[in-house]
């Protein structure tokens, strides 16, 4: 692995230049992973170890993502089947005539926001770049997107985002962030179970992910660049140490190298989770030219959008959610034909993981860390959620300042 001894030393010669105070590298092929890690979780503190927690941010939507494709799997909800039973907030939208416009200038939403629309990230919500009334909302109410957990009940966030109109038409432009906050509330609401409960069972327990989570006891807190060196940054009370009030699936979990290599394993040929259709479909891009260009700045040429996951050409990285190599799908994702849908009862049989278009087979991946500078509701048996999955899997990451 001669390429990964080539960025330690890369990553140490920063370190020496007080640009880093520490960092965490991991790469995993076919034959297993390996780890490398440098320095300190904080200027002057302990050392980083393979077992140091950091905060995932952006990192924490791919999660998201394939715990929704999961209960998508087991029944509990569609793809293309409207959310506002659920969300009644997200009830008969709003939109404004342009995202620029007066909050009063708005028409009907010419369709209803699903959940393939929050997981390609096209709702009509998200970041607004476009300076108006409607970006000055977003910060008033404390919605709009942010590195951590929103400061409110999943309740209060819900009431203060559906007040507002959208943006776009559903469906129309890709705008980052909120989707994965709401994906969040959608499926606690759906089952009838929190989003960490949800996530233990159906994903990090699974994986064997068992030191990811909302909470840290090792954690290398986010450090900004500052005149003489990385400085610790102001997180809000109790951020990291007690469970957060909302538990967004946007960004909030912490995490260890070896859990997010399990999980980035998964999605290309690793012990999984998902079914090899689902895995196709996560990573198979959903872009139309109209999304591109709202997604400008965020997803590089070359790139696309899956289901919270960039996915590119296998052999390159996607960026901070997620690598995955471009796919087609079997079948449309969304559930089979009733008259083939299992009885909730029986729980989908887990079929072998995908190889992602041979992509795991041929290539190596990994994740760095540098720690330094820069309506009423369908009813679905809670049996069906809470069964459990079998314990398997495992894999990694690394860091720099501010996240």
């Amino acid at each position: 692995m001669r390429a990964l001894e080539d960025l330690t030393r890369t990553l140490d010669r920063l370190l020496g230049a007080g640009d880093l105070a520490g960092w965490a590298v991991g790469v995993a092929d076919p034959d297993g992973a390996s780890v490398r890690v440098g320095g300190a979780r904080s200027p002057g503190g302990v050392p980083m170890t393979p077992d140091t927690q950091v905060a995932l941010s952006s990192s924490t939507k791919p999660i998201g993502g394939v715990l929704a494709l999961r209960l998508v799997e087991l029944g509990a909800l569609t793809l293309d089947e409207p959310v506002a039973p659920w969300l009644p907030e997200l009830d008969e939208p709003r939109v404004l005539v342009g995202p620029e416009a007066d909050l009063t200038a708005t028409v009907p939403a010419e369709r209803p926001i699903t959940l393939r629309h929050l997981l390609t990230m096209t709702p009509g919500f998200g970041w607004v770049s476009e300076p108006g009334p409607l970006a000055d909302a977003l910060a008033r109410e404390q919605v709009a997107p942010g590195p951590f957990c929103p400061p409110m009940s999943p309740d209060d966030f819900m009431r203060r985002l559906g007040s507002l109109p959208l943006a776009d038409q559903p469906g129309t432009a890709w705008r980052y962030h909120t989707s994965s906050d709401v994906l969040g509330v959608l499926l606690a609401r759906a089952t009838g179970t929190s989003v960490p409960e949800l996530l233990t069972e159906h994903v990090l327990q699974p994986l064997g992910m068992t030191e990811t989570g909302y909470t840290a006891t090792r954690l290398a807190p986010p450090l900004a660049p500052e005149e003489g060196g990385p400085g610790p940054v102001e997180l809000p009370a109790g951020t990291f140490v007690a469970p957060p009030p909302f538990a967004s699936l946007a960004t909030g979990l912490v995490s260890t190298l070896p859990d997010q290599l399990a999980f980035l394993r998964s999605l290309v040929g690793g012990p999984a989770v998902l079914s090899p259709e689902s895995l196709a479909a996560l990573r198979t891009g959903t872009l139309t030219d109209e999304q591109r260009r709202t997604a400008a700045g965020f997803i590089e040429p070359g790139c696309d959008w899956g289901l919270t996951v960039r996915s590119v050409q296998a052999g390159r990285w996607a960026g901070p959610a997620a690598w995955a190599p471009s796919a087609t799908p079997t079948r449309p994702l969304g559930g089979p034909p009733s008259s083939q849908r299992r009885s909730p009862s029986t729980p989908p049989r887990r079929s072998r993981p995908s190889t992602a278009s041979g992509a795991f087979s041929t290539e190596r991946h990994g994740i760095l860390h540098r720690h330094g500078p820069r309506t009423r509701p369908r009813r679905h048996p809670k049996r069906l959620l809470r069964r459990g999955l079998p314990r398997r899997h495992r894999w990694s990451r690394g860091r720099r300042t501010g996240g």
